[in-house]
């Protein structure tokens, strides 16, 4: 499949807001991100599945093992290391080694078991939404997609409500993400009709998607599918429609492209590097932690500055890591 510029840029708009939401404590701006933020990157991974390239499971499940699992194992074991070592000295924190550890094999965040570096919940779900989507894609009609997709966001829900949130994986959470992962695949075919709009409906498109996020804002929507599944799917909908409509008018930038590339190693370790750079501009100004991070100046240069400092990291695992994963011999 020939690489979609725009569907990177959509995912360095994506990861670059990823950073940008841990890194703020302002809350509208936390709102406006949670909207849309992590539906995203499950929409564009349905959007870009495709069954006919593995003809079993066996090989579909080796391939999101190489490509997402076993990522996932490294970067906890690397960024748990630093933790242990480094940063725990310095940040305290409740919560014991074996206590931390054990998020390697549960992978979710509650129990605060990656309270180290809580965005690596999202490498275990969406390997866990993967694998149960393989199955639902073997459904011929779209109208039995859909109709799997609602009864997988009615289960959320009432998994939601009776706080059933434990199971491992997250799988609690993969009952919502098949939502947007679905909804990618089967907007996939659509793609087409999405991109010869007219100029003048893709502004239209714009104007009305974030008129909806402003308004969800303002009228005090937490942004939280907890406590408004109802209203957070088409939300998050229109929030992911706007940056995808941008990412198309746009349709080349460099540096967007390369995050977006790049968003996993940018989602699995800029948590405890934006932590670093807080606390060690802190010292160096005399501010507060919390005055930093509720200036929005502050957090936008220290998310860039983050994913800067993330480059280094993304060369070697390139250069070196990607290559050995691909080329395991698996079963």
């Amino acid at each position: 499949m020939m690489r979609k510029n725009y569907i990177d840029i959509l995912k360095g708009i994506g990861i670059f807001f990823v950073v940008l939401g841990h890194v703020t404590r302002i809350p509208e701006l936390r709102v406006f991100i949670w909207n849309f933020h992590m539906p995203l990157f499950f929409l564009i991974s349905g959007f870009l599945y495709n069954p006919d390239k593995y003809p079993d499971f066996k090989g579909f499940f080796k391939s999101k093992f190489k490509s997402v699992y076993i990522p996932y194992v490294l970067f906890f074991l690397v960024t748990f290391l630093y933790w242990v070592v480094i940063e725990r000295r310095f940040r305290g924190g409740e919560y014991g080694i074996f206590h931390q550890f054990v998020g390697l094999f549960y992978g979710t965040l509650e129990g605060n078991h990656l309270y180290f570096n809580g965005p690596l919940w999202f490498l275990p779900c969406l390997f866990a939404t993967e694998l149960i989507f393989y199955f639902i894609s073997k459904i011929k009609d779209k109208i039995g997609i859909l109709s799997v997709l609602i009864i997988s966001f009615t289960i959320g829900t009432l998994v939601r409500l009776y706080d059933l949130n434990v199971f491992p994986f997250g799988l609690h959470t993969a009952f919502f993400g098949l939502v947007f992962y679905g909804t990618g695949f089967i907007l996939k075919e659509r793609e087409g009709s999405f991109t010869n709009l007219a100029l003048v409906f893709k502004i239209l498109l714009l104007v009305g998607c974030m008129h909806v996020q402003i308004m969800a804002v303002q009228n005090g929507y937490s942004g939280d599918i907890e406590t408004s599944p109802i209203y957070f799917i088409p939300i998050a909908l229109c929030g992911i429609l706007f940056w995808a409509v941008l990412s198309k008018l746009v349709n080349k930038n460099r540096t967007l492209e390369y995050m977006g590339v790049n968003s996993l190693i940018i989602m699995s370790v800029h948590e405890p590097i934006y932590r670093f750079l807080i606390g060690g501009f802190s010292k160096l100004s005399g501010m507060e932690v919390n005055m930093i991070r509720t200036n929005l100046t502050y957090s936008v240069l220290i998310s860039i500055t983050c994913i800067i400092a993330i480059i280094p990291i993304i060369y070697v695992y390139n250069k070196y890591v990607r290559k050995r994963i691909s080329t395991l011999s698996l079963f």
